[in-house]
């Protein structure tokens, strides 16, 4: 939602905004969408949060590196605990794995 963030329209007489015209795009589906891979690289190359949206300002661009690291880790805490409940669920013979597991949280 934040990253296709466009600034509104500036009104110039007779001549659609650039701003207005990627609206557009992303409408027509002609601009990309970021897709979670996406978002992946961007963490990695974060110049190409401005190919996605060439209206982000730099500060802009920080946050959602800043947001997307958050949401890495997240996803890494929540494979962790996936496997935790796995672990739990099988019995009582997992105790060892579990414990290493639950040491490297």
């Amino acid at each position: 939602q934040h990253l296709s963030a466009v600034p509104a329209a500036v009104n110039q007489p007779n001549m659609p905004s650039p701003a207005m015209c990627f609206k557009l795009l992303r409408l027509s589906g002609a601009a990309a969408a970021a897709a979670p891979l996406d978002l992946l690289r961007c963490v990695v190359q974060p110049q190409l949060l401005q190919d996605l949206n060439p209206f982000l300002s730099p500060a802009a661009q920080q946050q959602l590196r800043a947001g997307m690291l958050v949401w890495l880790q997240l996803c890494v805490l929540e494979d962790r605990l996936r496997r935790l409940v796995q672990l739990v669920a099988a019995g009582p013979g997992m105790k060892a794995p579990l414990i290493r597991v639950g040491r490297s949280i």
